[in-house]
């Protein structure tokens, strides 16, 4: 029996497929993998929002420069 993935270097055989998509042992991984809810650390909580500021204060900016210039 090979699973899916299985590297051979040298020889001949054969093989019959029992099972495809997520009832292989991949899909039983990923199945498992998405099932973690992940969340968020402190610190990307932070990133996320210095983040939005920053994009906040660089719209600011281009409307200010935006209105010196038409005033201009």
């Amino acid at each position: 029996m090979v699973f899916s993935g299985t590297i051979v270097t040298y020889g001949r055989g054969k093989a019959i497929v029992t099972e495809t998509g997520m009832s292989t042992e991949f899909g039983k991984i990923a199945r498992d993998v998405l099932a973690i809810r992940k969340e968020e650390t402190p610190l990307e909580r932070r990133m996320a929002h210095v983040g939005r500021w920053l994009g906040i204060l660089c719209l600011a900016v281009c409307f200010l420069v935006l209105g010196f210039e038409v005033v201009r």
